[in-house]
């Protein structure tokens, strides 16, 4: 099973996943997802895939002890972006749960950041 099918995955139940999970749902999941329709969505959406495995996946954040499956990345930035040292806004998919576990801004600014970053679209 591929890295983006895990990402998926934990994306739809809402779950922190480094490996496979070897339970029946998503034995369930794995069986049924279309990684080549899902590419397909995710390219329509301006979205693109960086695997763990890829080599332009940030070393930096490989290194962790629990990296993730792979990020969804938006815009226009080439590969390299993913190479330097950069701030990532990394949200949570309802916004009830962005606010529970929001830590406090420490300044005007990320306070700013913080609250767009949790509006819904």
């Amino acid at each position: 099973m591929s890295e983006l099918a895990l990402a998926a995955f934990a994306a739809e139940t809402g779950s922190h996943l480094v490996h496979m999970p070897r339970d029946r749902r998503f034995r369930v999941f794995a069986r049924g997802f279309d990684e080549t329709g899902y590419l397909t969505r995710l390219r329509e959406s301006g979205v693109r895939w960086v695997a763990r495995s890829a080599s332009h996946f940030p070393p930096l954040l490989h290194a962790i002890h629990d990296p993730p499956a792979g990020l969804f990345v938006r815009g226009a930035a080439g590969p390299d972006l993913l190479r330097r040292a950069t701030v990532a806004v990394v949200g949570a998919p309802h916004e009830a749960h962005a606010r529970s576990s929001a830590r406090p801004a420490t300044s005007g600014a990320a306070n700013r950041l913080d609250t767009r970053s949790t509006k819904p679209k």
